[in-house]
């Protein structure tokens, strides 16, 4: 009897201990342990911001121009992606699609010298066969064409979807190797989709068909292993990280934290969280829940988290300059950059 006594207080022991280690494990991963940062950390960032076509597309008058500068001045963006495709079916961009283009440059560049501009340039991924070298290498050779002869200072690659998706990893890899081999010293970005472990995904595909609160996980996220794989051959990486579908801010700001764990363990130094700042009315969006206020509280966790280093982050971008308006920028820099609004 004494001995069964002794095994059975052993075994509550054990369970004890196995259950405070699952918990702290639970309160370490899930739920986070934080620090405090500053309020203006925005300002020590490399800020972004998607912007519309019609500024390659349309001649624009100089004082217009100038206005669009300053405004990106004042609000602490200083990395553009400006939309200069679609890329066409076969790989190609017609010049006729940017007319404008070198001229807004050259004019950016008299105005604001420091300021970073890539040539958006994307395509629905069912409509754009890069598993074909030819498609591949005509996307190359405009976008080389972009960057010596339009002055743009680097490409910004958006095809969606693209999860996991092992072309669009062989399409950057030889973008950047024709961009050494060529002597172009320009800088390539990516849009990703969000990201979820290999373990998590595997887990789920064994209880619930690899979904997660109505995801379908192989269609919205990527691996950490493939993010990290083309985040070696960019100089950033952009994470779109909206459209979820959750219905619950909490559940969205710590959507945010996550995300920002899992970009800046597999892309530091070259992580830039997309924040949402439009109002689109469709079934996978809610501009209540995901919106400049709430991404900008999540990514602030985030970076208290005590997983994260704050120094890995290069900065936000905002999708898009179109539609965010006065009360949008005025929450950005209240919120991310620190500065009181007057």
């Amino acid at each position: 009897m004494h001995t069964f006594l002794k095994i059975c207080s052993k075994i509550l022991i054990l369970l004890l201990v196995l259950g405070l280690l699952a918990l702290g494990l639970i309160k370490y991963f899930v739920f986070g342990v934080h620090t405090n940062i500053k309020a203006d950390i925005g300002l020590k960032k490399t800020n972004a911001v998607w912007m519309a076509h019609e500024w390659v597309q349309i001649k624009s008058p100089n004082e217009k121009v100038h206005t669009l500068l300053s405004e990106m001045i004042s609000n602490d963006i200083s990395l553009i992606f400006l939309h200069t495709g679609p890329i066409g079916d076969d790989g190609i961009i017609p010049e006729s699609r940017y007319p404008e283009a070198k001229r807004f440059l050259e004019m950016s560049k008299s105005f604001a010298p420091d300021m970073k501009f890539h040539a958006w340039i994307g395509q629905v991924r069912n409509e754009l066969h890069i598993e074909n070298p030819e498609i591949r290498q005509n996307i190359i050779k405009d976008s080389i064409h972009l960057i010596k002869d339009i002055g743009f200072d680097g490409i910004h690659l958006n095809i969606e979807p693209m999860q996991s998706d092992p072309d669009f990893a062989l399409l950057i890899w030889e973008l950047r190797r024709e961009f050494e081999a060529e002597g172009v010293p320009a800088e390539l970005s990516a849009a990703i989709s969000p990201i979820v472990p290999e373990l998590p995904i595997k887990a789920l595909k064994l209880i619930s068909k690899d979904s997660f609160l109505g995801h379908d996980l192989s269609l919205n996220y990527s691996s950490l292993k493939y993010t990290k794989e083309i985040a070696g051959n960019l100089d950033y990486v952009v994470m779109m990280s909206y459209d979820t579908s959750f219905k619950d801010l909490k559940l969205y700001k710590w959507f945010m934290e996550q995300e920002l764990i899992f970009l800046l363990k597999v892309a530091p130094g070259k992580a830039l969280m997309g924040i949402p700042s439009y109002e689109d009315v469709r079934n996978n969006f809610d501009s209540n829940i995901e919106n400049v206020s709430t991404a900008i509280d999540g990514v602030k966790i985030g970076l208290q988290n005590i997983r994260t280093n704050p120094d890995d982050l290069i900065g936000l971008a905002i999708y898009a300059r179109w539609t965010t308006d006065k009360s949008e920028w005025k929450t950005w820099r209240e919120k991310w950059l620190g500065v009181v609004s007057r």
